[in-house]
């Protein structure tokens, strides 16, 4: 928080949209040849393409050997394709990364 992300105050305890997005933009700009995300992560900058229980968006469960790297989209990918404002954002943040 305080390295990466060059902030002076307390980390907070949850975790914004826009603070999302800031993790999202950091990552896109550093010099590493690749950068990638899972979806949830690109969901997290939008709060209504988010599953409203945050257990369900883990996909890993230590000792679960039954619940572990699962996932499933919490919106229709006809939905996710619909969101112009949301792609828009992604395209753009990722225009101006560099990484176009």
């Amino acid at each position: 928080y305080h390295q990466v992300l060059q902030l002076s105050d307390a980390p907070p305890k949850e975790i914004s949209p826009q603070m999302c997005q800031k993790v999202l933009e950091n990552s896109l700009k550093s010099p590493s040849m690749l950068c990638m995300f899972i979806l949830q992560d690109w969901l997290s900058i939008e709060p209504a393409l988010c599953g409203s229980d945050i257990e369900d968006e883990r996909i890993n469960k230590p000792g679960n050997p039954d619940g572990s790297w699962r996932y499933r989209m919490p919106i229709t990918i006809e939905r996710l394709l619909s969101e112009d404002e949301f792609n828009a954002k992604i395209a753009q943040m990722i225009e101006s990364s560099g990484r176009l």
